[in-house]
């Protein structure tokens, strides 16, 4: 006669998988880099092209309502600042093409983008773009909302 072997239960130690998953969640929340905060909210004008905003390397001309500009450079490494201030600032008209100069010359790879308020003048947005023209920034995007 056969003598059968009972079967024993396997018990898996997950002590090291819960372990592991926290690391994960941990790096990934010390890691992320959240979108920072706006200078003005901006009501933004509507448009049909959907062309994606590059994350990195801009330079964020912000027109506000009122016609109040505000600089904001975004390098590589994530650091948001503007020649002077931290891009909660309003510049003045007459520095606008001297900061350009200065945050083109410390990284000549950033991109310029214009977001203006859809109320604003267009007389401020068109002193933005000479000011742009002026420290030979030639190529730049305008933020618009996509038309739904």
């Amino acid at each position: 006669a056969k003598h059968k072997m009972k079967r024993v239960g396997v018990a898996i130690d997950m002590t090291a998988m819960v372990d592991v998953a926290f690391l994960l969640l941990t790096f990934f929340l010390l890691t992320t880099k959240f979108k920072a905060d706006e200078a003005v909210p901006i009501e933004l004008p509507s448009s049909n092209v959907s062309i994606k905003l590059p994350s990195s390397n801009i330079i964020m001309l912000s027109v506000a309502k009122d016609g109040t500009v505000y600089v904001q450079a975004d390098n590589t490494n994530g650091d948001r600042s503007i020649a002077g201030g931290n891009g909660n600032v309003p510049i003045r008209a007459e520095d606008l093409q001297q900061a350009l100069v200065q945050l083109r010359s410390s990284n000549p790879s950033l991109r310029s983008v214009i977001k203006a308020d859809k109320d604003a003048s267009y007389g401020v947005v068109q002193k933005v773009m000479d000011a742009l023209q002026a420290a030979r920034i030639t190529r730049f995007a305008l933020v618009t909302s996509l038309e739904s």
